[in-house]
């Protein structure tokens, strides 16, 4: 029998091969789920084991490099409760994940403005999926690494959420393995750590002092700002899209077909609602519709007041990118038919854009202002196109295809490669203004907050760039 270590390894590789290509939707993660409809599980450590680290002062001397703290080298001992007959499988000895932050300059950089307003709370950033940053960012010759986060072991695909956790601005990240931990961005400190069995592509939200997120393995979590599990619930199959919110519901999508609404409180299901094939993306909110950009080349359209749908759009291509909002339109791109704007009023296509020399294959979302709309694929290139029109404004060749989501940051773009460069384009013609080679690959994408800029690539690391300059 292959041991849990082995089966989660394999999990993962095949994930990775049919993840990038949504005409190959198989499913790989088959569960013996319990009824949708059933109340949250009530928490346990039958169920995950919870590292909870409160971080005490720490002296950081004036040297280029400081180890400024190692995670726990020992699992938690269970609480004393009873199993349950439908459990998460039970999680590995912690010491398999820890892990390690390096201070990369000193002395740490103090967040002067800690208002949540700074804040990157949702996997693009705002309610309608913009990319686009409240934050601003250090000038490109003043940007540089301030610290890193090693995982042992580690993989991430999913992008940071940056809030303010009991007052401190962090960054919380998940990655294959089911480790969720928040790490302090000042001084990259582990503020708390998470850890269930099976790993996470999406990204958390923070929400009314609480993250929210789902794994590959269908399960669904709310976590306080503590790291303590609130409440949890099991859907059919993966949850590869981000967690919205509406009145006091949260929403979230499976490749199970499913938009589920739960209680954001108390996770109770309230309904759930199919689409004809799976669902990746995030579902996004415009006046009571949610759009879902599915696997069956169609973008779906629900009344959340009483889970009606209509016909919904045909997109020529199975997608899995969470659509971005300005104005009238939506914006998203699919695996072969390049890339779009759907009026979401009248629920009709505006305008395509395509290659005619190349497949125009796009993965990541889009980020887009009122006068652009950015996106890149893979195919090395990242493009900007007039919102209104589609009309190419410049295209920028990079070294490598994009998987991840570009962010814009004042009159910046900031983008992860799959070669382990982080990218700053000009908003306004394309101009690479500036470039760092991490490695790994970044199939995350940039989140911005605080004045500080979180990436995680493949390899288990998390960078926090910004400025030594006070």
């Amino acid at each position: 029998m292959w041991n849990d270590s082995v089966v989660s390894s394999a999990k993962e590789k095949l994930y990775s091969l049919i993840a990038p290509s949504c005409t190959l939707c198989a499913v790989i993660f088959l569960t013996g789920c319990s009824e949708p409809e059933a109340q949250p599980k009530v928490p346990s450590t039958v169920d995950a084991i919870a590292e909870v680290q409160s971080s005490s002062p720490t002296t950081i001397e004036p040297v280029p490099k400081v180890i400024i703290q190692d995670e726990a080298d020992s699992p938690v001992p269970p609480e004393d409760k009873p199993a349950t007959a439908d459990v998460t499988p039970a999680a590995q000895p912690f010491e398999q994940y820890a892990g390690q932050s390096e201070l990369l300059v000193a002395p740490a950089i103090s967040i002067k403005d800690k208002d949540a307003k700074w804040s990157w709370p949702l996997f693009r950033g705002t309610e309608l999926a913009t990319g686009v940053s409240g934050s601003p960012l250090p000038p490109d010759d003043e940007l540089q690494v301030l610290w890193q986060h090693k995982i042992k072991k580690g993989e991430i695909q999913a992008t940071a959420c940056l809030a303010l956790l009991n007052g401190t601005p962090a960054a919380i990240v998940g990655d294959m393995d089911g480790l969720i931990l928040a790490l302090d961005l000042e001084t990259a400190e582990v503020i708390w750590t998470y850890k269930i069995k099976f790993g996470y592509v999406c990204s958390p939200a923070f929400y009314n002092n609480r993250i929210y997120i789902g794994n590959i393995d269908g399960i669904f979590l709310c976590l306080d700002a503590n790291g303590k599990l609130v409440w949890e619930y099991q859907a059919e199959m993966e949850i590869d899209g981000s967690p919205t919110f509406y009145e006091d519901l949260v929403l979230f999508t499976s490749q199970d077909s499913y938009l589920y609404a739960l209680k954001a409180e108390t996770g109770a299901f309230v309904w759930k609602v199919a689409a004809g094939d799976q669902l990746r993306c995030a579902p996004i909110v415009i006046e009571g519709l949610a759009f879902l950009a599915g696997c069956d080349a169609t973008l779906h359209s629900i009344v959340l007041k009483d889970q009606t749908s209509g016909e919904g759009v045909n997109i020529e291509s199975p997608t899995g990118c969470t659509p971005a909002v300005m104005g009238d339109l939506i914006f998203f791109g699919s695996e072969q038919a390049g890339f779009m704007a759907v009026d979401w009023k009248t629920q009709t296509r505006v305008w395509s854009y395509s290659d005619d020399n190349t497949v125009l294959s796009v993965h990541g979302n889009a980020a887009v202002t009122a006068g652009r709309v950015i996106f890149g694929d893979t195919t090395r290139r990242v493009h900007a196109l007039d919102p209104q029109t589609g009309k190419k404004i410049w295209e920028a060749g990079l070294r490598s295809g994009v998987d991840g989501s570009p962010v814009i940051v004042g009159d910046r773009v900031f983008v992860g490669g799959l070669d382990g460069r982080l990218y700053s384009l000009s908003l306004s013609d394309g101009t690479i203004r500036w470039q760092k080679e991490f490695g790994g690959q970044f199939r995350a994408s940039p989140a911005v907050g605080f004045s500080r800029l979180v990436i995680a690539s493949d390899d288990g690391v998390i960078y926090c760039l910004g400025s030594t300059k006070r």
